[in-house]
């Protein structure tokens, strides 16, 4: 009877193990996902108007890899593939990439408008985020980020963006099945863009709320959050408040590959407008596979749809995010 006991101990300790590090490898991918989409204004802001929340993605930072993982944040599910045998060092460095693609029918150097027309605003672009990083705590670490944008069409061009500093808790809230992952996000208006609209910097708050329903963790649901605020000066133009939601699924297909689902919300306030008063900037969902090509390196391409409009191949368009915890 003793060592029947023992071993139910056993086999219940494991279980609970695997589901806490499934738990919270979400929050590290999923983190990354929303770091970029969540991080910092999109191309349409750079080169024409008001920052906004720039979302592919993204699932984007973050739950970063140090924390998340987006993470959307972001393309939550490195799941439980592998990542038992990684060493883990107070000083980390991540890279986050993103590609906005062409549409699917007849692809140019032009991200497509929800209608299936060319964006001008939006061509083809890779967004980089690199963050070099200190785990003060287990669950806690703060991330210095440089961020740029490059266009390889049209010319080819590198932009410049606001770098930040987060500071992340991974486990806020952490149950066997529940794990809540925060961060606050300070933006620097050190950017040519940020100084051309009266950018002084934001801050910005980051949350991930995962669950897995069973033992085995091959079903993740989660949900992303964002708040940005912008302290713009007397010449500011732009959104000043900046709001991002985004519930997520990830299934896994085999140890190393996952189905994706993520659909995002956002909206805005704009600089000098009446309070309370707040754009809808529409929604989109993505469909894509989290493949881990080797522990701590991920790709997620997706095909990114409006179903807010009359979805078409006109309409809909290519992407992928990569995520490389370099160590």
């Amino acid at each position: 009877m003793t060592l029947s006991l023992s071993v139910r101990i056993l086999r219940r300790i494991s279980s609970y193990l695997t589901r806490r590090q499934r738990l919270l490898r979400v929050i590290e991918i999923g983190g990354i996902g929303c770091f970029f989409f969540c991080a910092a204004p999109n191309l349409q802001a750079e080169m024409n108007s008001a920052p906004q929340l720039d979302i592919p993605s993204d699932i984007p930072s973050d739950i970063p890899s140090d924390e998340k993982p987006a993470g959307p944040l972001m393309n939550p599910i490195e799941g439980s593939m592998g990542m038992e045998d990684v060493e883990i060092h107070p000083f980390f460095i991540q890279y986050h990439g993103i590609f906005f693609g062409p549409a699917l029918k007849k692809p140019n150097a032009y991200q497509p408008t929800p209608t299936g027309g060319r964006d001008p605003n939006f061509p083809v672009q890779f967004k980089n985020f690199l963050g070099m990083g200190y785990q003060l705590s287990d669950e806690i670490a703060i991330t210095p980020t440089a961020h740029w944008i490059w266009r390889p069409v049209m010319g080819q061009k590198l932009i410049l963006m606001d770098p930040f500093l987060r500071l992340s808790h991974s486990q806020l809230i952490a149950t066997d099945h529940w794990n809540l992952y925060g961060d606050v996000r300070f933006h620097f208006g050190v950017s040519p863009h940020s100084r051309e609209s009266d950018d002084l910097g934001g801050i910005q708050t980051f949350q991930a709320l995962s669950f897995v329903p069973d033992d085995e963790g091959q079903v993740i649901m989660s949900l992303y959050g964002s708040a940005r605020y912008h302290f713009f000066g007397k010449q500011g133009r732009g959104y000043d408040l900046e709001l991002y939601l985004a519930p997520h699924l990830a299934v896994q297909i085999v140890p190393n590959l996952a189905f994706t689902l993520l659909y995002e919300m956002q909206a805005g306030h704009v600089f000098g407008a009446r309070p309370g008063t707040l754009d809808n900037d529409g929604t989109d969902l993505q469909l894509g596979l989290n493949w881990e090509l080797t522990p701590g390196f991920n790709l997620n391409p997706y095909v990114n749809l409006y179903p807010g409009q009359s979805m078409s191949l006109r309409s809909s368009s290519l992407g992928m995010t990569v995520s490389w915890k370099i160590f």
